[in-house]
């Protein structure tokens, strides 16, 4: 990427698989997701491959992050900007949206793969990962299977 952009060199880290069975529904999937990390979907794009959030904690509207789920490898992951944490307001990621053409990992999200600082093994992303995985599983088997969720959604 170049220097030339707002955010600087954007990076991709591989955050954990959803570990859930393949019957599951990409709304559980995000259901789930959102309902473990405690944050809200500010906007939600989708592909047949792939999905992109944007997770802002409640109330603080420059916390965003971005994440992608990847469908095909049934992996997360959260983009990251050089010049800017994850406190995206709308404003600031619809202008990351669109500079950085985020839409592309979206529907291709192996392109994500040429965007990772560490191997895409599991293990080797986080510290929490195994703990997330742990707390995912938990709250799947207490959980009913309908999540009352509407966010605003935005097909690809």
């Amino acid at each position: 990427m170049t220097s030339s952009r707002s955010f600087g060199r954007i990076s991709a880290k591989a955050l954990f698989s959803s570990g859930l069975p393949e019957t599951r529904t990409v709304r559980e999937i995000v259901s789930t997701f959102l309902k473990i990390s405690e944050g809200v979907a500010l906007r939600w794009y989708d592909s047949r491959k792939g999905v992109m959030l944007l997770v802002n904690a409640p109330y603080q509207p420059a916390s965003g992050a971005i994440y992608l789920y990847d469908r095909q490898r049934d992996m997360w992951y959260m983009l990251s900007f050089e010049s800017i944490d994850s406190t995206f307001t709308l404003e600031l990621f619809q202008q990351a949206y669109k500079e950085y053409k985020l839409l592309s990992y979206v529907i291709q999200p192996g392109l994500l793969l040429n965007l990772l600082d560490v191997p895409r093994e599991i293990e080797d992303t986080s510290d929490d990962s195994e703990e997330l995985l742990r707390q995912l599983q938990e709250f799947m088997a207490e959980s009913a299977p309908s999540i009352d969720f509407e966010p605003e959604r935005q097909a690809a």
